[in-house]
């Protein structure tokens, strides 16, 4: 079989790889393959699948700190984490943990241990959809906080920001992953989705107060909802005129919210918090330019 060799770029040549070769060992763009070079050849071959990495964690008699050690050893990438305990509640609060951790389940189960083990392939983390997943479920918790303390509404924001969680943790899996790659900063990437689930947790907090309000902070939340959805537009689509207008609107709200604690208390403060963290959110979009 023979190739064309063609130029990309100033310096480099490229040759295509046979399609039928291409399809039939799931090759993807950005995979990784192997080249050995010698004189006159160069064999290509598929990159071995990694031996999965393990952690152990030992957990005596009610471990309170269980639920943060699980959260650690996902989020750092290991494939298989196997728990040794002597309590008998462990394994409930294991399985409870597990409704945040995505892509990881028990495989093995005895009387004093439990293995978890990653089902999740390569080709499915798909990280720009998660992290964008993450984006709409924060504007989707806005809408549904507004609706809430207006109509007096009983949406269940927790059970909603519980899946923030979820997809936060992924996140972070993702981007320890050996494989991960990505045009933005990792650090950038990872502190977006950190900020964008405490956000979460101020709606929650927020409509846990049980306390009659007025129309300033409808308007005030209305405000801070769409400061979030422009946020989420530049991010994706940095315009630097667009930039400029956000900053307007971010500072009309700083104004707007100062006002408002006056009176309305607690929830005032939850918002003009959750302003400051889209603040930040905002300044993150610099980094990408």
């Amino acid at each position: 079989m023979r190739r064309k060799a063609f130029r990309v770029g100033k310096s480099s040549t490229a040759v295509c790889l046979p399609s039928g070769w291409i399809k039939s060992h799931q090759i993807f763009p950005g995979d990784e393959l192997e080249l050995e070079v010698k004189t006159k050849t160069i064999t290509v071959s598929v990159v071995k699948p990694k031996i999965p990495a393990e952690k152990e964690i030992i957990c005596t008699g009610k471990n309170i700190f269980l639920r943060r050690y699980l959260n650690l050893a996902y989020k750092q990438g290991f494939d298989i984490i196997k728990v040794k305990f002597d309590d008998e509640k462990t394994p409930d609060k294991i399985k409870e943990e597990l409704d945040e951790l995505t892509g990881i389940e028990i495989s093995d189960f005895s009387e004093k241990s439990i293995t978890l083990k990653t089902i999740m392939a390569e080709k499915e983390k798909a990280f720009p959809v998660v992290l964008r997943r993450l984006f709409f479920l924060t504007e989707e918790i806005a809408d549904l906080s507004l609706k809430n303390i207006k109509n007096k509404n009983e949406i269940d924001i927790p059970k909603l920001e519980k899946e923030s969680n979820r997809l936060c943790n992924l996140i972070e899996r993702l981007i320890n992953t050996e494989n991960f790659r990505s045009e933005k900063p990792a650090s950038i990437l990872l502190s977006t989705a950190i900020l964008l689930e405490m956000i979460c947790d101020h709606f929650r907090d927020l409509n846990n107060i049980r306390e009659k309000s007025e129309q300033d902070i409808f308007d005030f939340h209305k405000k801070v909802n769409e400061y979030i959805k422009k946020i989420h537009k530049d991010y994706y689509d940095f315009n630097l005129q667009e930039i400029s207008e956000l900053k307007k609107q971010r500072k009309n709200l700083f104004k707007l919210g100062k006002n408002v604690i006056k009176n309305e208390g607690m929830r005032g403060h939850y918002l003009l918090g959750i302003t400051e963290k889209l603040h930040h959110l905002e300044i993150l979009l610099f980094s990408f330019k």
